[in-house]
C-alpha cells in the first residue's frame, strides 16, 4: 500500500535541488508542498509501478523552483516502488526536455 505521508528529495536537469512532503491518498490523490510551492495531482500504482501528474503552484513569491522563476507548472511522472517505504521516479515538465529525478521515503501510513 502506497497510501501515506512521504518526504521527497529531487534534482532537476538544471542542477537545482529541492525537497518537500506529500500525501498519497486512498482515492489516488497527491497533496503536498515545499517552502514555496504546493502540489496537487493524481497517481496510479500497479504492482511496483507508479505514475501520475502533479500541478505545482507557487504561494511564496520569493521562492524559485528547480525550473527557475515560474508561477506554476505540470509534471508527469513514472517510477518504481523500490520497497514498501521508498520510491524512485522521473518527472517531465510538460512537453519540454526539462525533468527532475526524485526519491521519496514513506514516513507514515494512512
Amino acid at each position: 500500500m502506497v497510501e501515506g505521508l512521504w518526504t521527497v528529495d529531487f534534482i532537476s536537469n538544471l542542477n537545482m535541488q529541492g525537497s518537500g512532503v506529500f500525501v498519497l491518498t486512498s482515492d489516488n490523490r497527491i497533496l503536498g508542498g515545499d517552502n514555496g510551492y504546493y502540489y496537487i495531482g493524481d497517481y496510479k500504482a500497479t504492482g511496483e509501478d507508479i505514475s501520475g501528474q502533479i500541478d505545482v503552484i507557487r504561494f511564496d513569491q520569493s521562492c524559485v523552483s528547480v525550473f527557475g522563476n515560474v508561477e506554476q507548472f505540470n509534471l508527469k511522472f513514472n517510477g518504481k516502488l523500490v520497497s514498501d517505504c521508498e520510491l524512485s521516479a522521473t518527472a517531465f515538465l510538460g512537453d519540454t526536455p526539462n525533468s527532475i529525478v526524485l526519491r521519496a521515503y514513506k514516513k507514515e501510513s494512512l
